[in-house]
């Protein structure tokens, strides 16, 4: 009986030990990483752009340092398409393509990098249809 009774003991004590390991040695709960799902900044469609005169009702900022993913596709007349960036008291222009015009009917994808204390604006420098402009932000790792 000394015997049985020292068996069960030496069990339930091995239960208890290996069900603590188990239970210290868990692993942690992990955060999960931040979302690299692109944030849709702008949309605009089917819209007439006149020449040097801004696209977009008002300048855009990243929530942080991030790329922007610019989708563009025109109709009727080839354009230049320009990104003004201004810190608020100076504006700079570039020429997105090499400064090349857009061909119509074709699409064209740009990958810019951004920062938020910068202000971002689009023109063209002919009249144009903008039949897509799509811009997202791509924050959180690698674009």
């Amino acid at each position: 009986m000394n015997r049985t009774h020292d068996l069960r003991a030496l069990a339930l004590s091995l239960i208890f030990l290996l069900g603590l390991a188990v239970f210290v040695n868990r692993p942690q709960a992990v955060a999960a990483p931040p979302s690299r799902a692109p944030r849709s900044v702008v949309t605009v469609f089917n819209t007439a752009a006149t020449a040097n005169t801004d696209v977009l009702s008002a300048d855009i900022r990243p929530l942080s340092a991030a790329v922007y993913r610019i989708t563009v596709f025109v109709s009727g007349t080839a354009a230049v398409m320009n990104l003004q960036i201004t810190d608020g008291s100076t504006t700079e222009v570039g020429q997105l393509n090499s400064g090349t015009a857009l061909a119509t009917g074709q699409i064209f994808t740009f990958v810019v990098g951004c920062r938020p204390d910068y202000a971002y604006g689009v023109q063209f420098e002919s009249n144009t249809t903008v039949d897509l402009l799509l811009i997202e932000e791509i924050s959180g790792g690698l674009f």
